[in-house]
């Protein structure tokens, strides 16, 4: 299976941290194809220092797709996005703040799963869904034909508001409705209209709209990835360190110090 390398990057000065990852990206995947996704006006001097070795391109898309979250979400729920990597069977999400260590794509990608991503918790209890997008394993014709599903589908509006505000009652069912109405019925592409973050949004929806897009589910994703929850994650999988990892300083950096450092 063929798989690109994709590297979201906005800033012309990533941090010290930022750029360690990109260098252990540069040396792990030194075989394989990159590919970063970046604005139009973005100098990109310093990445080509760090990638000289490497084969990469770069894929320039309108600076406003990158001013937020949202935005950058809403890039990745475009079909058209992935078909501008159509010749590639999958391609890997590597966000600057994720590491990698050790290259396992092949292991992976035959694995067959059409999304793959880090497990998610509620509070330490880790949920049966999983697919943090900072470090996620894509295949291409599968996100192209669940993106240009149109179906009509019910979401609970409960259900999105307390996705949206950390809460659910009255309050902010009706706070919901007011800004999301629209999204309650929808009867357009659901995922060209969606307020959802775009990894969620993927692996929470996809069976209303494609049965054969197969989804890692998070005791398999706990090999892949981690993210939330770290240390439970590495005694889940007997002391052994996943493919790689997102958000490291973020979720438990004393974790990560004994793994990453050393490393």
């Amino acid at each position: 299976m063929k798989c690109v390398i994709v590297i979201p990057i906005y800033k012309k000065h990533p941090d010290n941290c930022e750029i360690l990852s990109l260098k252990r990206c540069a040396e792990v995947f030194k075989s394989r194809d990159i590919t970063f996704v970046c604005p139009k006006s973005l100098e990109i001097q310093l990445y080509l220092d760090i990638f000289q070795n490497n084969k990469i391109e770069f894929l320039r898309f309108d600076d406003y797709n990158f001013n937020s979250i949202s935005s950058y979400s809403r890039l990745l729920l475009n079909a058209e996005f992935y078909e501008k990597f159509l010749n590639w069977d999958y391609m890997l999400i590597y966000q600057p703040d994720a590491w990698v260590f050790k290259d396992e794509l092949d292991y992976w990608t035959n694995m067959n799963y059409s999304y793959i991503g880090a497990p998610w918790f509620c509070g330490e209890n880790m949920l049966e869904l999983a697919g943090n997008g900072g470090f996620s394993l894509r295949k291409i014709k599968d996100m192209i034909s669940l993106l240009e599903a149109d179906k009509f589908i019910f979401f609970t509006p409960f259900e999105f508001a307390k996705f949206h505000y950390k809460k659910t009652g009255l309050f902010y069912f009706l706070k919901f409705v007011y800004k999301y109405f629209k999204h309650i019925f929808l009867r357009e592409k659901f995922y060209q209209n969606t307020p959802l973050n775009e990894d969620y949004a993927i692996v929470k929806y996809a069976k209303h709209f494609d049965n054969g897009f197969k989804v890692a589910p998070a005791k398999v994703a706990a090999k892949f990835s981690f993210e939330v929850h770290p240390e439970l994650l590495y005694e889940l999988n007997n002391k052994r360190l996943p493919f790689g990892c997102h958000a490291y300083l973020k979720y438990n950096p004393e974790f990560w110090k004994k793994h990453i450092i050393s490393n």
